[in-house]
């Protein structure tokens, strides 16, 4: 009795779940410099709360053999980030990771444009 118990449990899990498994919650990533700070700062926006607040977003520099991880941030309560790119020069991207927030669903991955700092 137990074991099918635990095997409709399973399976109504792996159902609920299945749905949602392909779909993720869009979301916009934006990246800018600010030269009298030295700091590359944006926002991730979403119209769910969890694809927002406290996404890891990671700073890369475009060079001629790929991208050169930067840093990584999280973002705050409004979804805004920034890190400190001290005499920074080149061209920079943000990027999200997918993210699973659990009954909020899936956050999809995301970049950022391009900015040129100089």
């Amino acid at each position: 009795m137990r074991k099918r118990l635990l095997a409709v449990a399973v399976g109504a899990v792996v159902l609920l779940g299945a749905p949602g498994a392909g779909a993720a919650i869009p979301s916009t990533l934006t990246i800018h410099h600010n030269p009298a700070t030295e700091n590359l700062y944006g926002k991730v926006r979403s119209s769910n709360d969890e694809c927002r607040v406290g996404r890891d977003v990671k700073i890369f520099r475009k060079t001629a053999s790929g991208r050169s991880l930067q840093g990584q941030v999280t973002t705050n309560e409004n979804g805004r980030w920034k890190f400190h790119a001290m005499a920074a020069h080149g061209r920079f991207f943000a990027v999200t990771e997918r993210y699973d927030a659990m009954g909020a669903g899936v956050c999809g991955k995301d970049r950022s444009p391009v900015v040129d700092v100089m």
